[in-house]
């Protein structure tokens, strides 16, 4: 069995024009997008297995999109952190990743559980 982490952002608000937005995004091809009725979600999943950085990845993706995120509507950003343990949950996150989450007026959740 292994430490599983997700990481989530969703970005939304009553006018965001994702069609448009997207034309203009460039995302990690380790992304996965999914669009919801005025929801963007960007998805990253890693293991102990195999650590791609999701965190590094997605706050690089926030701190290069998040005026255009903001000039088409997005003024709601969640960053979220789901992390399944399986005997310890530690979780540390880098001061400029804090402080790029402010920047952009956005929010963080974790979420921390234990595997079954």
């Amino acid at each position: 069995m292994v430490n599983l982490i997700s990481y989530y952002v969703t970005i939304s608000g009553d006018n965001f024009d994702i069609g448009n937005y997207l034309q203009t995004a460039l995302f990690s091809e380790q992304i996965k997008v999914d669009i919801g009725n005025k929801i963007l979600l960007l998805s990253l999943l890693e293991t102990d297995e195999r650590s791609v950085y999701g965190q590094d990845i997605l706050m690089e993706t926030l701190k290069n999109q998040h005026e255009a995120m903001h000039t088409y509507g997005g003024s709601e950003i969640v960053f979220y952190y789901a992390f399944e343990y399986i005997d310890q949950c530690n979780v540390e996150f880098e001061p400029e990743h804090l402080k790029l989450i402010s920047k952009i007026g956005g929010c963080l959740a974790v979420s921390c559980y234990k595997s079954e």
